[in-house]
């Protein structure tokens, strides 16, 4: 692109960013994931047979 010619450096830091971001993102997501597998498989079953709360 042209203006990276004449601003080099913000094109950098801004391929940068947005390399960051979607990194985050995507670690977000992965987080995410295992935190609502882990309390699904918590709560989301019930194959001890028993009828009433778990408290």
């Amino acid at each position: 692109m042209k203006i990276c010619d004449v601003y080099g450096k913000f094109c950098n830091r801004a391929g940068e960013g947005v390399a960051c971001a979607l990194l985050m993102s995507l670690s977000f997501v992965v987080l995410a994931s295992i935190s609502a597998f882990s309390l699904f498989r918590l709560y989301g079953s019930n194959k001890s047979g028993k009828q009433g709360s778990m408290w």
